[in-house]
C-alpha cells in the first residue's frame, strides 16, 4: 500500500481544480473580456504559487535541493502579488470594461509586494533565515514569518472593506460570491499559520475561484455588465424555449428616444447612466418571471406572461406609467428618459416563429418613436 503525506493529497486535488478552472475558462469560441482576462492571470498565479509550494516541500538536500529552494523563494517573493491581481480582478467587475483605475489598497500592494520581494530576496542571497530555513532538512520558520504572515491576512481584511465600500457597483446578484472570495483566502492563510505541514491557504484560495467562476463568471455570459440585464443570448435562449412551448406569451420592444443626442450633448458617462436607469425602470415595471434584456446598443427587450392583447397592452401602459413617475421624481436630472415601446402578444400559429415575432415587434417600436418624433 502506498502512503502519502497529507501535503501530497491537498496539493494534488487543488491543482486539479486549478486545471479544471483553467480550461474551460478558456474554452475555445468564448469571448475573453476583461473580467476573464483578469480571472485567468489570478488562475494562473495561483497555479504558479501552488508548483512553488509543492517544490519548496522536496528535500533540501540532494539532487532536488536546487528546485526546492527556488520553490520555497517563489513562494515567499511572489504570493502578495496573488493578492494584487485579486483586486485588479475585483475592480475589474466595478470598473468594467473601462480602463482600471489606480486605488489606494492596488497602490498599497504594490508597495508592500516590492519591499517583501527585496527583503526575501536578500535573505535568500545572504542565508539570513529571517523567513525560513532548513536545518537538517527541516523547515523552520524565522522571525520574520509572523509578521509577513499577518501582513498577508490584514490584506485579506483590506480587501473585504474594500467591496463593502464598492458594494453598489457590483451587480447585487454577484455580491455575496465576492463576500466569501477574501473571506476563503483570510481563513485557509489563518489555518496555515497555526498549522504546520498542510497547504491550507492555496486550498482556500481555490475554493474561492472555484465559488467565483460558478457564481460569477458562468452568470457573466448571460448577463449584460453595464446595465444587469440579461444578456442578448440568454434572451435568445430564453424566447426559443417560450415559443416551442406553444403557450402564448407578451413581449416588449423598447429603444431610448434621442440616444445619441444624450450622449453627444453629456458624454457617454450620462449615456450609461440612462441605460442603466432604463434597465432599472423596466425590472420594476416587470418584476417576477418576466425577463429583461439588454438587446444592444439603447434597445431592450421585455419577455412577459400574457394570455390577450389587452394583457399586453396594460404592460405597456404600466410600463409608461413607470417612466413618467421615474421623470417626476427626478427633475434635476441632465435628460428626461424617454422610450419607444413596441408590443406584441405570441400565439401559437402557424409560421409564426422567432425571427416573425421580432420583426412584429421592430415595427410595432418603430411605429411609436414615429409618433414621439412627429410629436415633438
Amino acid at each position: 500500500m502506498i502512503t502519502l503525506e497529507c501535503w501530497v493529497v491537498t496539493n494534488g486535488y487543488t491543482f486539479a481544480i486549478l486545471l479544471l478552472l483553467l480550461f474551460v475558462n478558456r474554452t475555445p469560441g468564448r469571448h475573453m473580456n476583461t473580467h476573464a482576462l483578469t480571472y485567468n492571470q489570478l488562475l494562473l498565479m495561483v497555479t504558479d504559487l501552488l508548483i512553488a509550494d509543492t517544490l519548496g516541500r522536496l528535500p533540501h538536500v540532494g539532487p532536488t535541493a536546487f528546485w526546492a529552494m527556488a520553490g520555497s523563494y517563489f513562494i515567499f517573493a511572489f504570493d502578495s502579488v496573488g493578492y494584487y491581481l485579486a483586486v485588479r480582478y475585483i475592480e475589474s467587475w466595478i470598473d468594467g470594461e473601462r480602463r482600471l483605475r489606480d486605488s489606494i489598497l492596488r497602490s498599497g500592494l504594490l508597495i508592500y509586494s516590492a519591499v517583501n520581494v527585496v527583503l526575501v530576496t536578500i535573505a535568500q542571497i545572504f542565508n539570513t533565515g529571517w523567513y525560513y530555513s532548513f536545518p537538517n532538512d527541516i523547515y523552520t520558520r524565522g522571525p520574520l514569518f509572523m509578521p509577513r504572515g499577518i501582513g498577508n491576512l490584514l490584506f485579506c481584511v483590506f480587501v473585504e472593506i474594500y467591496i463593502f465600500m464598492r458594494r453598489r457597483q457590483i451587480n447585487p446578484a454577484y455580491r455575496p460570491a465576492f463576500y466569501c472570495f477574501p473571506l476563503f483566502v483570510l481563513i485557509g492563510g489563518f489555518m496555515q499559520i497555526i498549522f504546520k505541514g498542510i497547504q491550507f491557504e492555496y486550498a482556500g484560495t481555490v475554493m474561492a475561484l472555484l465559488l467565483l467562476y460558478t457564481q460569477v463568471q458562468l452568470k457573466d455570459a448571460d448577463q449584460d455588465f453595464l446595465t444587469g440585464a440579461a444578456s442578448r443570448r440568454l434572451f435568445e435562449s430564453v424566447l426559443r424555449q417560450k415559443i416551442d412551448t406553444g403557450k402564448a406569451f407578451g413581449g416588449i420592444m423598447i429603444d431610448i428616444d434621442y440616444f445619441k443626442e444624450i450622449n453627444d450633448r453629456f458624454g457617454h458617462g450620462i449615456g450609461d447612466r440612462a441605460l442603466q436607469e432604463a434597465a432599472r425602470i423596466l425590472k420594476s415595471a416587470f418584476p417576477g418571471k418576466a425577463l429583461v434584456s439588454r438587446y444592444g446598443g439603447d434597445e431592450f427587450f421585455v419577455l412577459f406572461e400574457a394570455e390577450s392583447q389587452e394583457d399586453v397592452n396594460a404592460a405597456r401602459e404600466q410600463l409608461y406609467a413607470a417612466v413618467e413617475k421615474e421623470n417626476s421624481a427626478h427633475p434635476d436630472r441632465p435628460f428626461v428618459l424617454q422610450l419607444s415601446v413596441g408590443a406584441c402578444l405570441w400565439a401559437p400559429n402557424p409560421g409564426d416563429d422567432m425571427e416573425s415575432f421580432l420583426k412584429k415587434l421592430d415595427r410595432a417600436m418603430y411605429t411609436d418613436k414615429e409618433k414621439h418624433h412627429a410629436a415633438r
